[in-house]
Protein backbone atom coordinates (compact mmCIF):
# COMPACT_ATOMS: atom_id res chain seq x y z
CA UNK A 1 0.00 0.00 0.00
CA UNK A 2 1.26 3.81 -0.78
CA UNK A 3 0.24 6.31 1.54
CA UNK A 4 -0.33 10.02 0.10
CA UNK A 5 0.24 12.96 1.92
CA UNK A 6 -3.38 14.79 1.95
CA UNK A 7 -1.97 17.42 -0.12
CA UNK A 8 -0.95 15.81 -2.81
CA UNK A 9 -5.10 14.96 -3.91
CA UNK A 10 -4.93 18.08 -6.08
CA UNK A 11 -2.18 16.56 -8.54
CA UNK A 12 -2.75 14.30 -10.67
CA UNK A 13 -0.86 11.42 -9.32
CA UNK A 14 -3.20 9.77 -7.31
CA UNK A 15 -5.77 9.35 -10.24
CA UNK A 16 -2.57 8.25 -12.15
CA UNK A 17 -2.30 5.52 -9.42
CA UNK A 18 -5.31 4.29 -9.85
CA UNK A 19 -5.17 3.82 -13.90
CA UNK A 20 -2.35 1.99 -13.04
CA UNK A 21 -3.52 -0.48 -10.59
CA UNK A 22 -1.42 0.73 -7.59
CA UNK A 23 -3.22 0.41 -3.92
CA UNK A 24 -2.87 3.79 -2.17
CA UNK A 25 -4.88 5.69 0.85
CA UNK A 26 -4.51 9.57 1.72
CA UNK A 27 -3.52 10.50 5.10
CA UNK A 28 -1.36 13.49 6.66
CA UNK A 29 2.42 12.79 6.42
CA UNK A 30 4.97 14.62 8.72
CA UNK A 31 7.25 13.87 6.54
CA UNK A 32 7.61 13.44 2.51
CA UNK A 33 4.49 13.20 -0.08
CA UNK A 34 4.34 9.34 -0.17
CA UNK A 35 4.97 6.15 1.64
CA UNK A 36 5.79 2.60 0.41
CA UNK A 37 4.81 0.27 2.98
CA UNK A 38 5.40 2.67 5.68
CA UNK A 39 9.04 2.56 5.28
CA UNK A 40 10.30 4.13 1.96
CA UNK A 41 9.93 8.16 1.87
CA UNK A 42 8.75 9.64 -1.65
CA UNK A 43 9.11 13.25 -1.75
CA UNK A 44 7.76 14.88 -5.13
CA UNK A 45 9.24 18.13 -6.14
CA UNK A 46 9.01 20.29 -10.13
CA UNK A 47 11.89 21.64 -11.29
CA UNK A 48 10.45 25.11 -10.20
CA UNK A 49 9.71 24.01 -6.37
CA UNK A 50 13.08 22.17 -6.20
CA UNK A 51 14.92 25.23 -7.32
CA UNK A 52 13.14 27.52 -4.56
CA UNK A 53 13.52 25.01 -1.80
CA UNK A 54 16.97 25.17 -2.56
CA UNK A 55 17.85 28.94 -2.45
CA UNK A 56 15.33 29.32 0.48
CA UNK A 57 17.60 26.67 2.60
CA UNK A 58 13.93 24.71 2.80
CA UNK A 59 15.55 21.70 0.85
CA UNK A 60 18.74 20.56 3.48
CA UNK A 61 15.48 21.30 6.19
CA UNK A 62 13.30 18.51 4.38
CA UNK A 63 16.23 16.13 3.28
CA UNK A 64 17.08 15.94 6.79
CA UNK A 65 14.26 15.25 8.04
CA UNK A 66 13.95 12.24 5.23
CA UNK A 67 17.19 10.87 6.53
CA UNK A 68 16.36 10.90 9.99
CA UNK A 69 13.28 9.37 9.61
CA UNK A 70 13.56 6.77 6.85
CA UNK A 71 15.96 4.36 6.71
CA UNK A 72 15.66 4.92 2.62
CA UNK A 73 13.89 8.06 0.69
CA UNK A 74 13.21 8.74 -2.71
CA UNK A 75 13.80 13.04 -4.09
CA UNK A 76 11.63 13.20 -7.26
CA UNK A 77 12.10 15.95 -9.81
CA UNK A 78 10.04 16.33 -12.52
CA UNK A 79 11.03 18.69 -15.31
CA UNK A 80 13.93 19.72 -16.19
CA UNK A 81 16.15 22.36 -15.05
CA UNK A 82 16.99 24.43 -18.51
CA UNK A 83 14.03 26.79 -18.43
CA UNK A 84 13.58 27.12 -14.98
CA UNK A 85 17.29 28.41 -14.82
CA UNK A 86 17.49 30.36 -17.62
CA UNK A 87 13.64 32.37 -16.13
CA UNK A 88 16.02 32.71 -13.18
CA UNK A 89 19.25 33.60 -14.13
CA UNK A 90 20.86 31.00 -12.39
CA UNK A 91 24.41 28.82 -12.76
CA UNK A 92 23.67 25.32 -14.11
CA UNK A 93 26.37 24.17 -12.35
CA UNK A 94 24.76 25.24 -9.00
CA UNK A 95 22.11 22.74 -9.70
CA UNK A 96 23.98 20.06 -10.74
CA UNK A 97 26.28 19.87 -7.97
CA UNK A 98 23.07 20.14 -5.28
CA UNK A 99 21.47 17.46 -7.24
CA UNK A 100 24.69 15.36 -7.01
CA UNK A 101 25.18 16.56 -3.35
CA UNK A 102 21.47 15.20 -2.25
CA UNK A 103 22.68 11.52 -2.16
CA UNK A 104 25.47 12.33 0.16
CA UNK A 105 23.05 14.15 2.64
CA UNK A 106 22.57 12.33 5.74
CA UNK A 107 21.51 12.74 8.94
CA UNK A 108 24.19 13.07 11.99
CA UNK A 109 21.79 10.98 13.98
CA UNK A 110 17.80 9.06 14.15
CA UNK A 111 17.58 6.46 11.55
CA UNK A 112 20.53 8.40 9.37
CA UNK A 113 18.73 7.00 6.36
CA UNK A 114 19.82 7.54 2.68
CA UNK A 115 18.41 9.56 -0.26
CA UNK A 116 18.28 8.58 -3.57
CA UNK A 117 16.94 10.73 -6.50
CA UNK A 118 15.20 10.45 -9.16
CA UNK A 119 15.20 12.75 -12.11
CA UNK A 120 15.04 13.92 -14.81
CA UNK A 121 11.55 12.81 -14.94
CA UNK A 122 9.35 14.84 -17.21
CA UNK A 123 5.48 14.43 -16.61
CA UNK A 124 3.66 13.05 -13.28
CA UNK A 125 2.79 10.01 -15.39
CA UNK A 126 6.47 9.47 -15.42
CA UNK A 127 6.39 10.19 -11.43
CA UNK A 128 3.26 7.79 -10.98
CA UNK A 129 5.05 4.74 -12.96
CA UNK A 130 8.33 5.18 -10.68
CA UNK A 131 6.20 4.88 -7.80
CA UNK A 132 4.71 1.47 -9.13
CA UNK A 133 7.80 0.31 -9.83
CA UNK A 134 9.09 1.31 -6.55
CA UNK A 135 6.48 -0.67 -4.97
CA UNK A 136 6.78 -3.69 -6.78
CA UNK A 137 10.38 -4.01 -5.79
CA UNK A 138 9.41 -2.91 -2.05
CA UNK A 139 6.73 -6.04 -2.28
CA UNK A 140 9.48 -8.41 -4.27
CA UNK A 141 12.27 -7.54 -1.33
CA UNK A 142 10.34 -6.87 1.59
CA UNK A 143 11.71 -7.09 4.42
CA UNK A 144 15.15 -6.45 3.30
CA UNK A 145 16.06 -3.07 3.06
CA UNK A 146 19.69 -1.45 2.84
CA UNK A 147 21.41 -1.35 6.30
CA UNK A 148 24.01 1.23 6.52
CA UNK A 149 27.14 1.51 9.08
CA UNK A 150 26.25 3.85 11.61
CA UNK A 151 28.94 6.72 10.63
CA UNK A 152 31.02 8.81 13.57
CA UNK A 153 29.85 12.64 12.24
CA UNK A 154 32.43 15.06 13.36
CA UNK A 155 31.07 17.15 16.56
CA UNK A 156 31.71 20.51 13.94
CA UNK A 157 29.13 19.01 11.67
CA UNK A 158 26.47 18.32 13.95
CA UNK A 159 26.74 22.11 14.81
CA UNK A 160 26.00 22.86 11.34
CA UNK A 161 23.76 20.51 10.55
CA UNK A 162 21.43 21.54 13.87
CA UNK A 163 21.57 25.60 12.91
CA UNK A 164 20.76 25.03 9.61
CA UNK A 165 17.50 23.19 10.16
CA UNK A 166 16.57 27.18 10.88
CA UNK A 167 14.28 28.62 8.26
CA UNK A 168 16.29 30.20 5.70
CA UNK A 169 18.85 29.47 7.08
CA UNK A 170 21.03 26.27 4.97
CA UNK A 171 24.30 24.88 5.36
CA UNK A 172 26.25 28.08 3.88
CA UNK A 173 24.85 30.21 6.10
CA UNK A 174 25.06 28.43 9.33
CA UNK A 175 28.68 27.87 8.25
CA UNK A 176 29.08 31.49 8.23
CA UNK A 177 27.55 32.04 11.71
CA UNK A 178 29.27 29.53 13.44
CA UNK A 179 32.33 30.94 12.01
CA UNK A 180 32.20 34.32 13.26
CA UNK A 181 30.61 33.36 16.85
CA UNK A 182 31.87 29.87 17.46
CA UNK A 183 28.80 28.27 19.23
CA UNK A 184 25.11 28.31 19.11
CA UNK A 185 25.04 29.64 22.34
CA UNK A 186 26.95 33.12 21.38
CA UNK A 187 24.56 32.92 18.11
CA UNK A 188 21.46 32.85 20.50
CA UNK A 189 22.65 35.50 22.97
CA UNK A 190 23.84 38.06 19.63
CA UNK A 191 21.73 40.81 18.61
CA UNK A 192 20.01 41.56 15.38
CA UNK A 193 22.49 43.79 13.99
CA UNK A 194 25.27 41.53 15.06
CA UNK A 195 23.47 38.68 13.06
CA UNK A 196 22.62 41.26 10.69
CA UNK A 197 26.59 41.79 9.77
CA UNK A 198 27.01 37.81 8.83
CA UNK A 199 23.41 37.04 7.34
CA UNK A 200 21.78 40.06 6.23
CA UNK A 201 18.86 41.80 8.33
CA UNK A 202 15.71 40.09 6.96
CA UNK A 203 17.44 36.57 7.45
CA UNK A 204 19.10 37.82 10.96
CA UNK A 205 16.02 39.53 12.34
CA UNK A 206 14.11 36.25 11.63
CA UNK A 207 16.69 34.07 12.99
CA UNK A 208 16.64 36.01 16.82
CA UNK A 209 12.98 35.75 16.88
CA UNK A 210 12.96 32.26 16.31
CA UNK A 211 15.96 31.84 19.07
CA UNK A 212 13.90 33.49 21.12
CA UNK A 213 10.59 32.24 20.24
CA UNK A 214 8.82 30.35 23.27
CA UNK A 215 7.64 27.15 22.98
CA UNK A 216 3.51 26.53 23.93
CA UNK A 217 2.08 23.11 23.98
CA UNK A 218 -0.29 22.39 21.86
CA UNK A 219 -4.20 21.41 24.05
CA UNK A 220 -4.96 18.53 21.72
CA UNK A 221 -1.31 17.25 22.64
CA UNK A 222 -2.17 17.87 26.33
CA UNK A 223 -5.58 15.89 25.98
CA UNK A 224 -3.17 13.27 24.53
CA UNK A 225 -1.38 12.98 27.92
CA UNK A 226 -4.26 13.47 30.32
CA UNK A 227 -5.86 10.27 28.38
CA UNK A 228 -2.86 8.18 28.74
CA UNK A 229 -2.30 9.05 32.15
Amino acid sequence: MIIIDNREKASQVPKLLERLQVPFNFSTLDVGDYLIGQEICVERKTIDDYISSLLSGRLHQELYKMSYTYELSYLAIIGYPSVALQMRNLSRALIISSLVGTAFKRAPDGKMGHISLLAPLETEYDFALSLKFLYKKYLEQKPRLPSFTKINIPDEDRLVYILSAFPNIGEVRAKKLLSKFGTISNIANASVQQLAEVIGEKTGLNLFLWMHKTYTEKKDEEKTKNTLR
